[in-house]
Parts: structure tokens; sequence; C-alpha cells
């Protein structure tokens, strides 16, 4: 998954929490173009997808860290799970967390009750298929 289609979910996340009144703004916050959202995601995504591998390192799971996102086409090395399930929560988090204490504390909560669930999964759940850690005892897998 790309860091536009995180970007994607994010805002449809920002957008429903605003529509809902999950959050009542008094008055609302002057946020910043959608524009800046965008051109600080791959930064973003970049330490949390880096905040992803060090909770599974705590879990005793030995993975690299994925490397640095710099564009927003770059593909995220975790799986669609988490690139759809937790990392959109983390990032609204991160794009508002200047803004509206409020949201940040929402979504931050948001990112790390989801993360915590997924990682009750299997590994493979949380490690995207194109990332190579994926098999973190080394053995060749078929087709290799």
């Amino acid at each position: 998954m790309t860091c536009h289609e995180i970007y994607d979910i994010t805002m449809t996340l920002m957008d429903e929490m605003i529509d809902n009144q999950t959050i009542e703004q008094e008055p609302i916050p002057d946020y910043p173009s959608t524009k800046d959202y965008q051109a600080r995601t791959p930064g973003i995504l970049t330490v949390l997808q880096t905040e992803v591998v060090m909770f599974l390192k705590r879990r005793g799971i030995n993975v690299d860290i994925l490397p640095r996102l710099e564009n927003i086409e770059d593909e995220v090395g975790l799986s669609d799970d988490i690139c759809e399930g937790v990392l959109p929560y983390g990032l609204a988090a991160r794009l508002l967390g200047q803004e509206d204490d409020r949201m940040y504390k929402i979504f931050k909560d948001a990112f790390d009750d989801n993360l915590a669930i997924a990682a009750e999964s299997s590994d493979d759940k949380i490690l995207g298929k194109q990332y190579p850690g994926n098999n973190i005892y080394g053995f060749m897998e078929a087709g290799d």
C-alpha cells in the first residue's frame, strides 16, 4: 500500500470524526491545508512504520528497520492490515498533534490499541509481503 493510499484513508477518518461530531470543535481550529498534510505524510509514516518495527522488537521478533519513505507514492513495507487499520490513526494523530489536543489523543489511543491487537496476530500479518525480513528465521521460501 502506498503512502498516498494511507493518506486518503486518514483524511476520511478525520472528516468522519468532524462530520459525526465525535469531537465538538469550539471554535473550529484553523487546520493547515491538505497540501501541507500530504507533504508531511511520507516522513510521518516513516516514523510510524519504525514504531511498529520497534514494537515487534520489544516482542522479541528480530526485524530490520524499513526503508525511509520519501514521497507520497512510496510503498509502505507493512501489511495492508496494518496500513489500513493502524497507520491511518497514527498519521491522523501526528497531523493534528499541534492543532487539536483532543483529536490527537483519540487518534493516538486508537493507533496504540489497534497496534496491540494487530500484534497478537501472526508476524506475517504485520510485515508486508514485499518486506524481505518476513522470514525471521532466514530460510529460503518456495520460489526464492
